[in-house]
């Protein structure tokens, strides 16, 4: 697992303090609508557009370099109940405009047999997906719903939440709560260090709806930072909030070796910024009598 990240926020006027309800209940009803949202969404295709751009600055604030790239997928998330985990697969389709070769069959050939593989398959789709990402900084975890996750019952004793007050939120009443990840190992990992979240969620006041997430990770060991911010919609076919789009920031700053082979070492600071938009739009089942099975 990877990183993740943060952007987006609409003032409202904070109810007093006074007025605020106890955590627990809020904590409840949004359990209660994750666990729904678990089986609503458990097997659901979207098309997704995702625009990226990456800039490097070296010495002195120069400009080494500056791309960007323009993602076309059919994205896949499940929900995997034996694992209690997302998993979420993207099927890239263009990058730049240009057909990526065999795509149009690999997401149907991933889903096609229902055997304990089938993760395995859509594990190694997810991950050759981000081989198209711009920049440096790797990641293959950047999924909507991974805060979701968090607020399911079984992971919310991981976390301290914080009432933090009333807001309003793409016209919607919310509670704004705060989170911090208070135990290990924790749940977004590197090969080597446990990656603590933090972040925000904005949960509907009448219905214990996700409406917004927010998620900052910060990886000291390699002085990367990453936020992840998803804003949820209804969608009428589906008749429930799905994620219509997230923003990520990712930032590193660290020492490299830019004296020629053979010199002796001569270190520079080098920063990196990544930037990336996806949005979601014609979600629709897969139509399947099976299910993602656990291997044995």
């Amino acid at each position: 697992m990877i990183l993740a990240l943060v952007l987006l926020l609409l003032a409202a006027p904070t109810a007093q303090a006074g007025s605020l309800p106890a955590p627990g209940q809020i904590l409840a009803r949004v359990g209660d609508y994750v666990r729904r949202f678990e089986t609503d969404f458990a097997i659901i295709i979207s098309d997704e557009r995702y625009d990226q751009k990456d800039v490097v600055i070296g010495d002195n604030g120069r400009l080494r370099s500056r791309a960007q790239r323009a993602i076309r997928s059919e994205t896949l998330f499940a929900w995997v109940p034996e694992q209690q985990a997302w998993l979420t697969a993207r099927n890239v389709l263009t990058v730049d405009g240009a057909t990526v070769p065999d795509s149009k069959t690999r997401l149907d050939a991933a889903l096609a047999e229902n055997t304990p593989d089938t993760r395995a398959r859509l594990r190694r789709l997810r991950d050759e997906g981000a081989r198209f990402n711009v920049g440096r900084i790797y990641r293959n975890f950047n999924d909507p719903t991974l805060v979701m996750q968090y607020l399911d019952p079984t992971y919310q004793p991981r976390f301290a939440f914080t009432l933090l007050s009333a807001d309003r939120i793409g016209g919607v009443d919310a509670w704004k709560i705060a989170f911090a990840e208070r135990s290990k190992p924790t749940l977004i990992q590197t090969p080597t260090v446990d990656l603590v979240s933090t972040g925000t969620v904005w949960v509907g006041r009448a219905d214990g709806s996700v409406v917004r997430t927010m998620l900052t990770v910060e990886d000291v060991l390699s002085n990367t930072t990453a936020q992840i911010d998803v804003d949820y919609r209804l969608d009428p076919k589906l008749g429930i909030r799905v994620p219509v789009r997230m923003s990520e920031t990712y930032e590193q700053q660290a020492l490299e070796n830019i004296a020629p082979a053979g010199a002796p070492q001569r270190l520079a600071t080098r920063r990196e910024r990544i930037e990336c938009v996806a949005t979601y739009s014609n979600y629709r089942r897969f139509e399947t009598s099976g299910r993602l099975v656990s291997p044995q």
